[in-house]
């Protein structure tokens, strides 16, 4: 029996030195999933029998009770709680505090109610959101219960009456404020823009027997100069042209690496064959230059149906003229290489010059190596190709994979 005990602490004391960090994080949840349950319990515990309100100012919360009678039989009741209130004396302190912090923010920029010419700043919400205030004027036509002031129709030193009603609950305190209106300085950008208003106004009435009228061009001596509304469509179109052409920029370059990619992996499947039919004629006796010559003539002698396109001639083309016009063969070799850029052309225009320059007895196995390289070199492209476009089918076969899930889930969660 003790011998078990042993075993069964080595195997466990084993386990825990091989998952160690698992088994501490695993303990670490498991505390906070504990101590989370155990304050859950707590609260409920607490909290039996009890309807708790939301703090003041909140929501008022729909809650569900469940009971068991003596017969253990259940039931449940559901009772909308409004949120925690004050007694009467606290809100008569509330409002009062409400009307306190009104007074000091509501003239807005006017220095004092018996001189107001800029808007008054009537707060909807005070002392922190509790209170709710709504206003009304005696005069709309020159005061607004938003606090906006009529410029263009206030007669300096007209009275009007603020009335300011507070309300907390079902409590409400009504304040009533007595403001003289007068009209802006002469000369301040309000007064000039309510002269204007009235003036052109004016006009307007005057000609509306006419098909157009003017607009003044000054107010009681101060110059006026209209400018013509700011057009910003030409922006708009200006930026969606550069960004047009950019992207036309960019799918141009995109089009130009896309076709050097074409043509790069064109020549490699055409180096193969070249080095080879290259390396039998000068296994048949010939030199370079007559070998090169003999491949031109070769695929001008083809039927046009039977000639393939082959870049590689094209570019031979390009050295024999140049050849012909009296460059060096060696000179004219390396440039066909550093043309076309790929290694294995400028290796085996590299083959070329080199025998030309220094001899070289080798020169026709490496160049039969060559061609041998070439055509595994010309496997492993074929088939770095094919796996290339198994990856690229790879994205549109998850996508039917996926369009097939969705086909077949549908039905079942739609009868869920």
């Amino acid at each position: 029996m003790r011998r078990e005990i042993f075993k069964s602490l080595r195997a466990w004391t084993g386990f825990f030195g091989k998952h160690k960090k698992s088994v501490m994080v695993f303990a670490l949840f498991g505390m906070l999933a504990a101590g989370v349950y155990w304050n859950g319990q707590t609260e409920a515990l607490e909290n039996l029998g009890k309807a708790v309100r939301a703090a003041e100012g909140g929501d008022t919360q729909t809650q569900t009770f469940v009971y068991q009678t003596d017969g253990e039989e259940k039931g449940e009741i559901t009772l909308d709680i409004s949120p925690q209130e004050r007694s009467s004396e606290e809100v008569f302190s509330l409002l009062n505090e409400a009307v306190a912090e009104f007074e000091e923010v509501w003239l807005g920029e006017n220095s004092s109610a018996e001189e107001v010419r800029k808007d008054l700043n009537l707060p909807t919400t005070l002392c922190g959101g509790l209170v709710e205030a709504s206003y009304e004027s005696s005069n709309y036509t020159v005061l607004n219960p938003d606090g906006t002031v009529c410029s263009s129709a206030v007669e300096d030193g007209e009275l009007a009456e603020l009335t300011a009603s507070f309300s907390y609950s079902d409590y409400t305190q009504i304040e009533t404020y007595t403001v003289v209106l007068y009209g802006p300085e002469e000369g301040s950008p309000e007064w000039i823009a309510a002269r204007l208003q009235q003036i052109a106004e004016a006009e307007e009435e005057s000609s509306r027997e006419e098909i157009s009228f003017s607009l003044p061009d000054s107010v009681d001596g101060y110059g006026i100069t209209w400018i013509g509304e700011q057009q910003f469509k030409w922006v708009m179109f200006l930026l969606i042209g550069i960004a047009a052409v950019l992207c036309l920029e960019q799918s141009e370059k995109e089009e130009e690496k896309k076709r050097r990619k074409k043509r790069s992996e064109q020549l490699l499947l055409e180096y193969p064959h070249m080095v080879d039919q290259f390396s039998t004629l000068l296994e048949g006796g010939m030199t370079i230059h007559r070998a090169w010559e003999r491949m031109l003539q070769t695929d001008r002698s083809m039927q046009a149906e039977a000639r393939k396109e082959r870049i590689y001639i094209e570019e031979m083309w390009i050295t024999f003229r140049e050849i012909q016009e009296g460059k060096g063969e060696r000179e004219a070799y390396e440039q066909f290489g550093n043309r076309i850029g790929l290694l294995p052309y400028r290796r085996f225009a590299s083959v070329l010059s080199r025998n030309l320059s220094k001899g070289n007895r080798d020169f026709k196995q490496l160049l039969h190596r060559e061609a041998e390289e070439a055509l595994e070199m010309r496997k492993n492209h074929a088939r770095r190709l094919g796996e290339e476009a198994g990856t690229k089918m790879l994205f549109p076969m998850m996508i039917m994979l996926v369009i097939v899930l969705a086909v077949l889930m549908l039905p079942a969660l739609l009868q869920m």
